[in-house]
């Protein structure tokens, strides 16, 4: 039996090899139709996210999920959010 690891190479595989074969013809198709603003607002706006999640994420630096979640929430909705997403 295959390893775990093994099925996140296979994801990463496809995700590289559809991102190199679907994007130059979606990208060249809809030149003219903003893919290229798009392209460039999406960069930014994914930096920005990402910046502030790791500005909210500093806060918790020494806890774990349920600490985290102990000290902002109730328990009935601290096990209800770790049981979503768990499964």
């Amino acid at each position: 039996m295959l390893g775990q690891r093994y099925y996140f190479y296979l994801f990463y595989i496809n995700a590289l090899v559809s991102v190199t074969a679907c994007i130059p013809q979606i990208l060249y198709k809809d030149r003219f139709n903003g893919s290229l603003t798009s392209l460039i607002l999406s960069t930014l706006v994914g930096v920005i996210l990402l910046y502030l999640f790791q500005t909210q994420i500093k806060n918790f630096h020494s806890e774990t999920i349920s600490e985290g979640l102990n000290r902002l929430f109730q328990s009935r909705i601290q096990k209800g959010f770790l049981f979503f997403i768990s499964s």
